[in-house]
């Protein structure tokens, strides 16, 4: 199933890549391309603990950590793109690209897992159990990523709220999607700190949310169309306008040439 859903999110990812260069040449379709791309790492590190385990446990979670840092720092930059203003959207993304480095400096550094590296077995307990490996305790760096990331979604959440009530109607659909990604998101998590006792849910529910927000993208793109022929029937009507006072202009004009040639006669 997870082989599938890596799969999966790999179209999912190519079709929205498609998309931002055959039609729409909008970063969004191309930042969530690139994210469903992350989610499939993510995916495709559960498949790797799944299939290969337990000999390849520290490489399906390696494969699944730098994808999920990379996926909650693509994902601010695409709610940023979606909701935000340029300048809000700068500062925003280029905070999360920078924290995702931070990030990920320190699991390749071997401070990730309490007593070893990313590179071998850590050495102290298991808080919880990812398909057939254990999940080793994570260090205080470990544990802050995975409440950061719960307050990345949270926060995305409001601000595609704030977006849906101020007007553009055109995302509500994305913010609903995400509703059922934060539930994930927060499950997830709960479950990497060793909260609880589960199996990952965002391979399985991301899908909901990447068609949300293919309805809603799609929902923009007939929006700016429908604008697009609205301005162009006003220039048109406008351009009419034009010729049409251009066209009386003329007339006055040789109406005006000619009683100046009958007054000429007539002197």
């Amino acid at each position: 199933l997870l082989v599938a859903e890596t799969a999966s999110q790999l179209v999912l990812g190519v079709f929205f890549v498609l998309a931002f260069g055959l039609v729409r040449r909008e970063a969004g379709y191309l930042l969530f391309g690139v994210l469903c791309w992350a989610i499939a790492g993510i995916t495709a590190g559960g498949a790797i603990t799944r299939v290969l385990a337990p000999g390849y446990c520290q490489l399906g979670l390696g494969v699944a950590q730098i994808s999920a840092m990379l996926a909650v720092a693509l994902h601010v930059h695409f709610v940023g793109v979606l909701a935000l203003a340029p300048g809000e959207r700068r500062v925003i993304s280029l905070a999360a690209y920078a924290a995702a480095l931070v990030y990920g400096t320190i699991y390749l550094s071997g401070q990730w897992w309490q007593g070893g590296s990313s590179s071998g077995p850590p050495a102290l307990g298991i808080l919880a159990s990812l398909q057939g490996c254990p999940i080793p305790s994570l260090t205080l760096w470990g544990k802050s990523f995975y409440w950061l990331t719960m307050g990345e979604v949270l926060f995305s959440f409001v601000v595609l709220v704030r977006a849906v009530r101020a007007g553009q109607r055109q995302v509500w659909l994305a913010t609903l999607g995400l509703g059922v990604a934060l539930v994930a998101v927060v499950h997830d998590s709960l479950f990497l700190l060793g909260v609880i006792r589960s199996t990952l849910a965002v391979p399985h529910l991301f899908s909901a949310y990447a068609f949300a927000v293919a309805l809603s993208l799609l929902q923009q793109y007939r929006d700016v169309s429908t604008g697009l022929m609205d301005t162009t029937s006003t220039l048109r009507q406008k351009t009419d306008e034009l010729r049409r006072s251009h066209a009386d202009l003329e007339q006055m004009q040789a109406e005006l040439g000619t009683k100046k040639q009958l007054a000429a006669v007539v002197e």
